[in-house]
């Protein structure tokens, strides 16, 4: 999802907008916990920190490029983020190979599939 605001955001505040979704699946999480609804809070934590993990084009990926971009250079960021998504969409995508074939489970390779194209487009865009 792209967003379009009337003036640019800083990338303290850019953080602090990608923060948001995670925030609430963790704050849901928590809730469904505390009411018994266990298969809801897992699967709600779950969706929470996967979208935490500093992989761009995710939520964790958008707030470390934020502290990088604010302290860095933005292309040096930009450059470096992209680098370690790619490293961690590899780990994943190994992960979830393993899973595929002993727990006959495609889930986490089909999403890494996914993120290792986001990854890619944005390495051959320079988005």
């Amino acid at each position: 999802m792209r967003l379009d605001y009337h003036e640019p955001l800083s990338y303290g505040q850019d953080s602090l907008v990608a923060l948001a979704g995670p925030a609430v699946n963790l704050l849901f999480g928590a809730i469904a916990l505390a009411m018994g609804w266990q298969l809801a809070a897992v699967l709600t934590l779950a969706v929470g920190v996967f979208n935490l993990l500093p992989v761009l084009p995710l939520d964790g990926g958008r707030v470390v490029y934020g502290l990088l971009a604010g302290r860095l250079d933005p292309d040096w960021a930009e450059r470096l983020m992209t680098a370690v998504s790619g490293c961690l969409v590899g780990a994943l995508v190994g992960v979830g190979t393993v899973c595929a074939i002993h727990y006959a489970n495609a889930t986490l390779l089909l999403t890494a599939l996914w993120l290792l194209a986001g990854v890619l487009r944005r390495g051959r865009e320079g988005v």
